[in-house]
C-alpha cells in the first residue's frame, strides 16, 4: 500500500494515546482506508469502498493487532462510541454472510489538511484584498453609525475562553467535563464546529454534556450487548 497519513498532535491528548494496543489500531485503520473510491466482489456481489473506508473481519483484525478476537471487537465498539468510525453490514448476493465496513469519521476533514492548505495560499491575495475593503467600508461607516458598528463587532468576534473560565463554568454546572480536554480538544481544531467559527464557548460545553451522557448510556448499552450479544454486530464479529 503506498501514501502517507496525516496525524494531527491532538492525539497525544486523545484518549486512544493512553493505550499503545488501541493506538496501533487506530494507526492502522487509518492505513487501511481506501485513498479513493474502489470496487470488489464481496461474496460474489460488486460492492463499492469508498474512500475512508475499510473492510476486514475480527479475525483479520485481530491476527493484525496480534490480541485476543474479543480484544479487538472491544476496540472497535471503543472506536464507534466515541464517533470515530461507522460500522456497518454488508451483505453479499450468494448467502446471508454479514461483513463488516468500517468507515473512518471525518476521514476527508483530517486527510486532506495539506491540500486545504496548498489551496488556501492560492486565495490568501484575494482574502487579503477583501479584508483591506471591509475595513476601508467599517472606517467610512464608524463615521455615521460608530455604535451600531460597536455593537456588531461585540456580538460576532469570538474570543476563547481562559482554561480558568471553563473551569469554573464547568464546576458550576457540575458536569464532570475535563476542562484541559476541552481546551485542547478545540486549540487543535483552531476553535471551529465542523466548518464554522465557535460563537459560544459556554453552548459547546453544554453539548459536550449532552455527549457524555450519550457516552454513558452506549456504555451501559454495551455492557449490555457483551453480557447477552444483543447487538446485530455479534453476527459479523464472529464470522471468519
Amino acid at each position: 500500500m503506498e501514501g502517507w497519513i496525516c496525524l494531527h498532535r491532538s492525539l497525544i491528548s486523545h484518549w486512544v494515546w493512553q493505550d499503545p494496543l488501541t493506538l496501533k489500531a487506530w494507526i492502522d485503520l487509518l492505513m487501511m482506508a481506501n485513498i479513493k473510491d474502489s470496487k470488489a466482489l464481496i461474496n460474489g456481489k460488486l460492492t463499492t469502498i469508498k474512500r475512508g473506508q475499510c473492510m476486514a473481519s475480527i479475525r483479520q483484525l485481530s491476527i493484525r493487532w496480534e490480541c485476543s478476537r474479543e480484544k479487538a471487537k472491544k476496540i472497535l465498539l471503543n472506536f464507534e462510541s466515541d464517533n470515530m468510525i461507522t460500522l456497518s453490514k454488508v451483505i453479499g448476493q450468494k448467502n446471508d454472510k454479514v461483513r463488516p465496513l468500517i468507515t473512518i469519521s471525518n476521514y476527508k476533514a483530517f486527510q486532506d489538511i495539506y491540500e486545504d492548505k496548498k489551496a488556501n495560499k492560492v486565495t490568501t491575495k484575494l482574502a487579503r484584498d477583501v479584508a483591506t475593503e471591509t475595513a476601508t467600508d467599517l472606517a467610512h461607516n464608524n463615521k455615521d453609525n460608530k455604535d451600531n458598528k460597536d455593537n456588531n463587532i461585540k456580538s460576532s468576534h469570538f474570543v476563547p475562553p481562559s482554561l480558568e473560565e471553563v473551569k469554573a463554568y464547568c464546576s458550576e454546572r457540575k458536569n464532570g467535563i475535563d476542562p484541559e480536554h476541552f481546551i485542547t480538544f478545540y486549540q487543535s481544531k483552531g476553535w471551529m464546529i465542523g466548518k464554522n467559527k465557535m460563537k459560544d464557548w459556554k453552548a459547546a460545553v453544554r453539548t459536550w454534556e449532552q455527549r457524555d451522557r450519550k457516552d454513558r448510556k452506549v456504555d451501559e448499552d454495551e455492557e449490555q450487548r457483551l453480557q447477552h450479544g444483543s447487538h446485530w454486530t455479534d453476527h459479523f464479529f464472529d464470522s471468519k
